[in-house]
């Protein structure tokens, strides 16, 4: 971040439940759909190690997927600026007063 001149910000998330509750936040986008694995050697291993908690020898992939469906449980949305609407522009229009009418004029 310091040789780019690029931050954000960092929170720290602490793991306060035993593994399976928090693994339910992934858990239920895994459910709606909104996971995605890579179709490779390490996708497999990932989808295996979550399909065999908690019996499975290993859980690291659970930890971290766990840790990810928290965090962006908490996350807060991007804020959009707001933008002033433009006053409408007219053309050829020039607005007058009594200083500017010719004396000829109804007005």
């Amino acid at each position: 971040m310091r040789e780019r001149n690029v931050y954000s910000r960092v929170e720290k998330v602490p793991s306060i439940a035993d593994k399976p509750s928090r693994a339910r936040a992934f858990q239920s986008r895994a459910s709606m759909g909104t996971v995605s694995l890579l179709k490779d050697e390490r996708g497999e291993r990932v989808l295996s190690q979550l399909l065999t908690f908690p019996a499975g020898k290993n859980d690291d992939a659970v930890d971290v997927c766990s840790q990810m469906g928290m965090v962006i449980d908490q996350a807060h949305p991007g804020i959009v600026p707001v933008r002033e609407p433009e006053a409408p522009q007219f053309d050829d229009y020039v607005p007058t007063t009594r200083e500017t009418q010719d004396a000829d004029s109804w007005i």
